[in-house]
């Protein structure tokens, strides 16, 4: 007859002897390989973030460009000439504009005898002034030195241009000859268009301009 602990081996079937050590390894190399899975999932996601946000990026800087600011003109100071600037003589015809539409400001000195008037400057719409110059001609040497001029009676006018690199010029209006000259550049015509012109901008801006006085330049 078996006894009881006999019994209690024979209802309960032997378990396999369990590796601890090889246990233990299948764990790590399972927690390894998880790691390395994520690991390698993060750095294809970083990978595939960094091209869309070049990509992105790249699409903006090539849509919105940063916009260069424009170069800022210079403003010459421009003062009246204390003198009427001398004609040349004999009248000497030079090739070349009287004056050119880049200038940025000018200035119209009004001259009453030996006497300086008021003088007025405009900065804006300055080629309109240089453009109703471009009408005026030339004459013929022998026209131009046979040109009877009356007894200067009339006030006198210099305009002053400024251009952005500084330059400064001078033409003369000489309305007893009818003649406006730059240094040796001299035209004919009806030199009154560009005061005129002058006058128009400033009376636009709302400045009283007193020229022509009685309708008389």
């Amino acid at each position: 007859m078996k006894g009881l602990h006999e019994l209690l081996a024979d209802a309960v079937p032997e378990l396999p002897e369990v590796d601890r050590v090889a246990e233990v390894g299948r764990r790590v190399r399972k927690r390894r390989r998880m790691r390395g899975a994520v690991a390698t999932g993060l750095v294809v996601a970083l990978t595939a973030g960094a091209l869309v946000g070049t990509q992105w990026f790249g699409d903006v800087r090539e849509e919105s460009p940063i916009a260069t600011p424009p170069p800022i003109a210079m403003m010459p100071t421009l003062d009246c000439p204390a003198e009427l600037v001398e004609r040349p003589y004999p009248p000497m015809e030079s090739e070349g504009p009287l004056a050119d539409e880049s200038a940025v400001n000018a200035l119209l000195c009004v001259y009453g005898g030996s006497t300086i008037l008021p003088s007025f400057e405009i900065d804006h719409d300055v080629a309109s002034v240089v453009r109703a110059m471009s009408h005026l001609v030339p004459k013929e040497m022998w026209e131009m030195r046979n040109t009877a001029c009356p007894a200067p009676a009339r006030r006198q006018y210099q305009m002053v241009l400024g251009y952005p690199d500084g330059r400064r010029e001078v033409l003369r209006f000489d309305m007893n000859c009818g003649i406006l000259s730059r240094d040796e550049v001299l035209r004919y015509g009806d030199i009154t268009r560009p005061l005129e012109a002058f006058a128009a901008i400033v009376r636009a801006e709302g400045r009283e301009f007193p020229y022509p006085y009685a309708g008389t330049w």
